[in-house]
Formats: structure tokens, C-alpha cells, sequence
């Protein structure tokens, strides 16, 4: 029992030095690079809240548009983070895993870690300031929230996991699952869903 506790917090030190090394690599040493994560996604929010608005259109559940944006916004950016970064994570850190305890897994859950953390803060901060601004988000079943956010998050790790399985045969896997990524934003029906 002893050598498995052992083993895990070994595992556990080296997930979080690669969440680190993540944070180092996608944020730079500055704080104002975290700025960047929160920045991100209330721009986008912004620009369509303010196209749609400008167009005349309402949010089809009869609440505020930038609340109708946050909860698709966000949810898009969680999936679409994870499974884009865990799908390079092999290859950027290849180096790494010829240490005998870091593994491709530690390597993918570090990442995973990062982005899925950072989104929900992010998400948690949009949606406080939204209350405080008086913008109604009436959340009536917490568990399902974070059920829901779970799942996404469960769901773009797998897509993540396997993108990065194939890129290891064949490596222009990326550019292909992109090209095919990337219209589903456009595609999810949110530009033909507002009234």
C-alpha cells in the first residue's frame, strides 16, 4: 500500500510540473498572458452580441444575447481548446517522455488539466460579472452544470486523445481535423437561431 502511495504522488509531481511547463509555454511569463484566456472568449461574445444586436435579432429563449452567447460560446471554446491542444501534446513533448516517469498519459492529462481548469474559471468570471451587471443567468440546477461541463470536457479529451493517437501516424492529421473542426462553430446554428 505504501509503494502505491508513493507511486502516485511521484505521478502527481509530474502531472503538475507539466501543467506548469504548459502554463509557462501557452501563457509566457507575464500575467498579463493569462489576461489572454479571459480576454479570448468576451471578445467573441462581444463582437457577435454587438453583430446581432446591430441586425435587430433577439436570443430564441427570450433572455439576454450575451448570456445566450456565454453558454454556447464557452462550451464550444472548452471542447474545441482541449481537443486542439491534446492533439499536439505528444509531439511538443517528446523530449520529455524520455524521462522514466512521465508518460504519453501524464503528458495528455497535464494539458487536459490546463485547459479544462482555465475554461471553467473563465466561464465562472463571465457568468459572476453578467449577475453583477444585472444581466439574468439564473442557474436552477448546479449538479447539471457541472455534469454538463464534465461531459464536454470528458468528450473533447477522448476526441483530443485519439487525434493525438493518429498524428503520430500521420502527421498532417492536425491541418485535416482543423479543416473539418473549424466549420462547426459556424454550422452550430446560433447565426440562424436568433430571431
Amino acid at each position: 500500500m505504501e509503494e502505491l502511495r508513493q507511486a502516485l504522488r511521484v505521478q502527481g509531481r509530474v502531472i503538475y510540473a507539466l501543467i506548469l511547463r504548459e502554463a509557462l509555454g501557452k501563457y509566457g511569463k507575464s500575467k498579463l498572458g493569462y489576461l489572454w484566456g479571459l480576454v479570448e472568449p468576451i471578445a467573441q461574445i462581444l463582437i457577435l452580441v454587438f453583430i446581432f444586436s446591430a441586425l435587430g435579432r433577439k436570443s430564441p429563449t427570450g433572455g439576454d444575447l450575451a448570456v445566450f452567447f456565454t453558454t454556447g460560446i464557452i462550451p464550444w471554446m472548452i471542447y474545441s481548446n482541449i481537443a486542439n491542444r491534446l492533439s499536439g501534446a505528444l509531439g511538443a513533448n517528446q523530449a520529455l517522455m524520455s524521462y522514466p516517469h512521465v508518460t504519453p498519459l501524464d503528458v495528455l492529462l497535464g494539458r487536459l488539466l490546463l485547459e479544462a481548469t482555465t475554461l471553467i474559471i473563465v466561464f465562472g468570471i463571465i457568468v459572476t460579472v453578467l449577475q453583477v451587471i444585472g444581466k439574468s443567468v439564473p442557474i436552477y440546477d448546479f449538479y447539471n452544470v457541472l455534469v454538463s461541463l464534465f461531459l464536454i470536457i470528458f468528450f473533447a479529451a477522448g476526441i483530443g486523445m485519439i487525434n493525438a493517437t493518429i498524428r503520430i501516424y500521420f502527421d498532417s492529421w492536425d491541418r485535416l481535423f482543423s479543416a473539418v473542426n473549424r466549420p462547426l462553430y459556424f454550422l452550430s446554428g446560433v447565426f440562424f437561431y436568433c430571431k
